[in-house]
């Protein structure tokens, strides 16, 4: 079973039968920012990145601050003439 950014050993309601059921999987590999409840009886865990990480995810703030303070790459928030 893979888990993004998920963590369903807190979410369902009979905890003991999901951590069972977490338990009697053959493979558990968890995709998070943090090592949840879930994560703790991964086989795998391997980390996300974080939105501020990431360059593809548009700032709100970006138009307000000069090219060289920019997250986000000119060539994305303008087309290209021609």
């Amino acid at each position: 079973m893979k888990v993004l950014d998920g963590n369903p050993a807190l979410v369902f309601n009979d905890t003991d039968i999901t951590l069972k059921a977490l338990k009697d999987l053959d493979l558990l590999v968890c995709n998070d920012l943090f090592v949840s409840a879930t994560a703790r009886h991964a086989d795998y865990i391997m980390a996300a990145r974080h939105p501020f990480e990431r360059v593809d995810i548009q700032h709100m703030m970006d138009p307000f601050f000069p090219p060289p303070l920019r997250n986000t790459p000119m060539h994305w928030l303008y087309r290209p003439k021609g």
